[in-house]
């Protein structure tokens, strides 16, 4: 679990271990809290600080994300007291929620000289899966729109080298924005490092056919549970796809703290035969409709969920 990479490597500097996937996975995490821009410059555990309570609910005492998981929590405590984080700086924050439409935020910090920008994915709710789903039309998200935008002002005011993550549909945010800025500004794909997506949706066709994917195709890793069923929508590079394992089945797979760590690597595994099935219906589905039936199978799908109000998981 993410919570024993921490415990066993929290107090070695990023000298002595260096950053990996398991961090970028982390500041992916930490993306799903909502923060101050009066700490823009200090240190990460100063901007979790403040944080981490407001998060749970906004003015209106309307849940922003689902932190009513304990190990969301945990995390961020974690982070804070780690000395492996403790030169780790805020740099910038963005939150966009529109009711049952769509949910939005992104986290930029600097490490080692490295921009980081890690994009939010969905929560449990029905708003969030549905919205993960629909990335599989043709027509940018808001989501992607504003993650397009997030990495374009970073980079216009950053000048060094820059990672790009994010989890579930926060994957596929960091490779939609990484494809736009390559698109707007070619020389870009020099200062990206590497694209990680967990258990992201992949981009659509007519995304990924393009020059500037292209580009960005060698830099993208993309960690998807065994069963997954999120992660498979649409391809990834092959080059950079590792199947990973879980504590858990299915669907469950798709809540990172389920997922399998051994020192600083996520443990890989095969796909499963039901991951397989399940994820060439799925795309065989989105291959033969347009976005307009798409977006009715996707209404009707979670229409009952939206009127009990009940999570997915």
């Amino acid at each position: 679990m993410i919570f024993n990479y921490i415990r066993r490597y929290g107090n070695d500097s990023f000298a002595e271990v260096k950053p990996n996937a398991i961090d970028l996975l982390i500041f992916s995490e930490m993306s799903n809290f909502n923060y101050d821009h009066d700490y823009v410059g200090e240190p990460i555990a100063q901007a979790i600080q403040s944080a981490v309570l407001p998060t749970i609910t906004d003015p209106e005492g309307r849940t922003i994300v689902a932190l009513d998981n304990k190990e969301d929590l945990e995390l961020a405590q974690m982070v804070k007291l780690a000395k492996r984080y403790r030169n780790v700086t805020f740099r910038d924050f963005r939150e966009h929620h529109v009711d049952h439409e769509q949910q939005f935020g992104a986290l930029a910090v600097v490490c080692e000289n490295v921009l980081c920008v890690a994009f939010r994915a969905t929560d449990l709710t029905v708003t969030g899966w549905q919205e993960s789903l629909e990335l599989s039309m043709d027509k940018p998200t808001g989501s992607q729109t504003d993650a397009a935008a997030f990495l374009e002002r970073n980079y216009a005011s950053w000048d060094g080298p820059m990672v790009i993550c994010g989890h579930s549909k926060g994957g596929n945010l960091a490779e939609y924005a990484c494809r736009e800025l390559v698109e707007n500004h070619p020389e870009a794909a020099d200062r990206i490092l590497c694209i990680c997506s967990f258990d992201g949706p992949g981009l659509a066709p007519h995304y990924r056919n393009t020059m500037a994917y292209a580009r960005i195709a060698p830099l993208i890793h993309t960690f998807i549970p065994k069963s997954s069923i999120v992660g498979n929508i649409h391809d990834h590079p092959r080059a950079g796809l590792v199947y990973v394992d879980s504590y858990k089945p299915f669907v469950q797979q798709h809540y990172v703290y389920n997922w399998k760590t051994s020192g600083t690597q996520l443990i890989h595994a095969r796909q499963t035969w039901i991951g397989k099935v399940t994820s060439r219906m799925l795309n065989w589905l989105i291959s033969i409709t347009n976005d307009a039936a798409k977006n009715r199978i996707f209404q009707t799908l979670f229409a009952p969920y939206l009127v009990l109000r009940k999570p997915l998981l």
